[in-house]
């Protein structure tokens, strides 16, 4: 899931931040010499993968907080590029929620997810 951790205290003030909004990329590269697991056939080839990332949050979600709404949401698309089997290449995404509302003595929260990925793994 693509939701952010809970938010930190700032260093500079010393508080936990009411908005923070995020982003992120994340690159690797992986070379396999036999991507479709086959023993009659192995093929080898590079995977790329590409995975920009987006976040907000607002509010705080610790149960140590005080009273208020809190809300992160997050998506995440990974395009994955292989160098020799272009045709094999796709674009698989995730996104996340979670939401609440913290009081006295009672407290409601919802998290939730989707995510569309292809039936390739790398």
């Amino acid at each position: 899931m693509v939701v952010p951790a809970a938010p930190k205290i700032d260093p500079q003030t010393g508080k936990v931040p009411t908005a923070k909004l995020t982003a992120d990329v994340e690159v690797g590269v992986l070379h396999d010499d036999n991507i479709f697991l086959s023993a009659k056939d192995p093929k080898s080839d590079t995977v790329i993968r590409v995975s920009p990332s987006i976040s907000y949050a607002k509010g705080d979600p610790s149960k140590d907080s005080t009273e208020g709404a809190y809300v992160r949401v997050g998506y995440k698309p990974s395009a994955i590029f292989y160098m020799k089997n272009s045709g094999d290449d796709r674009v698989d995404h995730q996104a996340g929620i979670d939401a609440g509302w913290h009081g006295q003595s009672a407290a409601i929260d919802y998290s939730g997810g989707l995510q569309r990925l292809s039936d390739a793994t790398a």
